[in-house]
């Protein structure tokens, strides 16, 4: 089943899958007490009525161990749950069992033989990090400018890690040998220090990366400027959140491809990195900025301060000049599944190449259309609107080979919230255009009565209605 919620900034967002809410939950960002609407439904509940939190399975046994085998280098770890104590796993067992979901993140864990517990996900980052070796120096950061002396970044072979996070739902379904996590790692950690030490800490924390990104900060980036970035299935690795409301709707996102970023009063902008050729931060009375290629700039609020500001810089800097590896080790592989298909693949050839303008105007509605869509759906036809009367705010229709959806943007109290309804092809019984003076209106009669989306463009109308005609005579006829 599929629900919408209410996230903490008073947003709908949704529709997800079932499970993606649990994940919500487990991870804090949504709570018992977090409002519900079932798909189809109109009451709306709080998660705990319709979803009651489940206890979750105990962790599986240990795997029979060979006497006479030698333990892991790394040695062995216990976990604990509810005054249990399960194991001991390997290292490789317990990372095995955590991406299966067995083990959870928040469980805590000892290194058999010690007393130090920790949650599960540190004691493994520490035994993910090597002890420094004269033979073998860390990676170093890039330079600016100048060609780098320095000892080039290569994936690690023997592990390759679990896919990125969706950037919107689920599976981002890209397979990369690339440790994106642990390429960022240093900056994340310099970040968790500044972050420790500012005074304006209360408001959360702005600076994201690699699959540490959280979705509500992602949907926030697309719907505010950084749309392309889901709709090419770019790698998202650093994420600014330059807003005091922390919907991430200004800042930058920086990709495999490039930067997307958005400043106060102006539109969203996209540089890649071949494009790139200086980055410099500069601090100021008004706040920090970011500058690219001296003229370009990403503004930064005061209260991020000039340290994070140079933090950045270096961040952004590093990932310009590794550019061939990120791209080389983001790759997606090649696939057959229908489910892997990117945003593009949903869409009829003849809209493939939509306005971006118009995509990043519209974010939102694309967003909830491609969540959507089922399995072998495609959208033939777009129309775009203002809803009727009461309906204050932009409209979307799209025309598949399945259904027509629609989704309407309501303004209440200043706050844009969405409502959507679906007429299947079965139950349509006619589709008409009314043409006016400036504007035109698309009517579709259906069994339960009559749907109007009116100051819709004479373009949009004609192309929405002649697909749609078309198909339903089709449909009728065999």
């Amino acid at each position: 089943m599929r629900y919408y919620y209410i996230d903490a900034q008073g947003q709908t967002l949704g529709p997800v899958e079932e499970a993606y809410i649990r994940d919500l939950r487990a991870k804090g960002i949504v709570n018992d007490s977090t409002h519900l609407n079932l798909v189809g439904s109109t009451d709306w509940q709080s998660l705990e009525e319709l979803l009651p939190a489940e206890d979750p399975p105990p962790p599986p046994p240990p795997p029979p161990r060979i006497e006479d085998a030698e333990p892991p280098l790394s040695g062995n770890l216990l976990v604990e749950r509810n005054g249990q104590n399960f194991g001991p796993y390997s290292v490789a067992e317990a990372k095995q069992y955590l991406e299966g979901g067995e083990l959870s993140q928040t469980d805590s864990a000892c290194w058999e033989g010690a007393s130090e517990w920790l949650p599960l996900n540190q004691l493994l980052a520490r035994a993910a990090t090597p002890s420094p070796a004269p033979e073998s120096p860390r990676p170093q950061l890039a330079d600016q400018y100048g060609e780098s002396s320095k000892t080039s970044i290569s994936p690690a072979p023997e592990s390759p890690r679990p896919q990125l996070a969706d950037q919107y739902a689920g599976s981002s379904k890209t397979s990369t040998s690339l440790d994106i996590d642990g390429l960022l790692a240093d900056f994340k950690q310099q970040y968790e220090v500044i972050y420790a030490g500012n005074e304006n800490k209360n408001m959360g924390e702005k600076v994201f990366f690699g699959s540490g990104i959280p979705y509500e900060k992602l949907i926030g980036a697309y719907a505010g400027y950084a749309y392309e970035a889901k709709s090419n299935n770019h790698i998202n690795l650093v994420l600014l959140d330059d807003t005091l409301s922390g919907d991430s709707k200004k800042g930058f996102l920086a990709t495999n491809m490039g930067v997307y970023f958005k400043n106060m009063m102006e539109k969203g902008s996209f540089i890649e990195w071949s494009q790139i050729q200086s980055i410099q931060s500069k601090a100021g009375f008004l706040g920090s900025k970011i500058l690219i290629n001296h003229t370009q700039k990403i503004e930064m609020q005061p209260w991020h301060g000039k340290i994070l500001a140079s933090l950045l810089e270096e961040a952004l800097r590093f990932l310009r000049k590794n550019t061939k590896l990120l791209v080389q080790g983001s790759a997606p592989s090649s696939t057959s599944d229908p489910s892997m298909a990117s945003p593009n693949q949903q869409y009829h050839s003849d809209l493939v190449d939509i306005d971006p303008e118009i995509k990043q105007a519209y974010s939102r509605h694309f967003l909830m259309l491609e969540e959507m869509l089922s399995e072998g759906e495609m959208v033939h036809a777009i129309a775009r609107g203002v809803g009727g009367f009461g309906k204050a705010g932009k409209e979307i229709t799209a025309a598949t080979n399945k259904r027509i959806l629609v989704f309407r943007q309501i303004v209440n109290l200043l706050m844009p919230q969405f409502e959507q309804e679906e007429f299947y092809w079965t139950d349509i019984e006619s589709i008409k255009v009314v043409s006016g003076m400036l504007m035109s209106e698309i009517v579709i009669r259906t069994r339960g009565g009559e749907f109007a989306m009116k100051n819709v463009s004479s373009d949009d109308a004609a192309g929405f209605v002649a697909f749609t005609t078309g198909y339903l005579q089709r449909l009728k006829s065999s």
